[in-house]
Parts: C-alpha cells; sequence; structure tokens
C-alpha cells in the first residue's frame, strides 16, 4: 500500500478491481487475493510497460512538443499522480499555454498525499522539476565531451 494507502504491486502499479482502486485495510484481503504468489519479474516489467504506454500515449497527444526532458519528467509525474490529475492540472494549463518556468514552478505544489506534505513527494517533485528544466543537450550527460 502507498502512503495515499491505494494499493499498489510491482513498481507503483495501482491496483484496479471493479472500476476502483483498491485502498485501505478494507481492501488488503481483496488485494491480496488478486496477486496471490506476487509477481515475477517479468509481470512486473510488464505492468511498468503498459502503464507508461498510456503515459506516453497522453504526453505525446496532450503535449506534442516536449523537448525528451520535459517529456520525462511529465512521464514521472502522471505515472505518480496519474494522467487525470496532470490533465486537469494548473501545470498542464501553464505549460499548454506556452510557461515553462511558470509548469516548472508547480511541480512542488504536489508533494501531499490527503493534505499531508511527504518528504519522499517534495523530494521527487524537486527531482521531477530540475529534469523539466534540463536543456535537452545537457540531459543525461554526467561529462563534457568533445567531437572531433
Amino acid at each position: 500500500m502507498d502512503p495515499s494507502k491505494i494499493w499498489t504491486i510491482g513498481w507503483g502499479h495501482a491496483i484496479w478491481y471493479r472500476g476502483r482502486f483498491l485502498t485501505g485495510e478494507v481492501d488488503r484481503a481483496l488485494a491480496r487475493s488478486l496477486y496471490p504468489n506476487g509477481l515475477t519479474l517479468a509481470e512486473c516489467v510488464a505492468l511498468l510497460d503498459a502503464d507508461m504506454a498510456k503515459v506516453e500515449v497522453f504526453l505525446n497527444t496532450a503535449f506534442p512538443r516536449l523537448i525528451q526532458p520535459q517529456f520525462d519528467a511529465l512521464g514521472s509525474f502522471a505515472f505518480n499522480c496519474g494522467i487525470d490529475a496532470l490533465d486537469g492540472s494548473t501545470l498542464a494549463r501553464k505549460l499548454r499555454a506556452g510557461d515553462v518556468a511558470g509548469a516548472a514552478a508547480e511541480f512542488p505544489r504536489w508533494n501531499k498525499s490527503k493534505g499531508v506534505v511527504l518528504a519522499g513527494l517534495t523530494r521527487r517533485r524537486a527531482a521531477e522539476r530540475a529534469l523539466f528544466l534540463t536543456p535537452p543537450a545537457t540531459a543525461g550527460k554526467t561529462t563534457p565531451t568533445t567531437e572531433k
């Protein structure tokens, strides 16, 4: 169960059952019954791939002009908060209006679960914001290179 009390499996795959997320202690037995033996590594990878495929389709449709660091940061955000949360957010509204700095400034606001600030979400949003603001020429580079 994640800090928001949503049951997850694998690498953050929220367990959805009959039109709702399984949440809290009331759904503990049901969540465990759906995956009585847990998951294999291959099953974890398959769930993550399926979840991220939905995120990628959304990002490519909603924000077709993202540079790679922005795409990656928003991918992390959407996977964690949900596509609908991102789509309806002030962050998305500002980005659609071309206000990249304003959109970046919205990341830190998403550090709460049920109104409580979580240190893990604060760190995650700071990392996503930093990635979002990374110029494409420096994204992923750890040392300068010289072309010959």
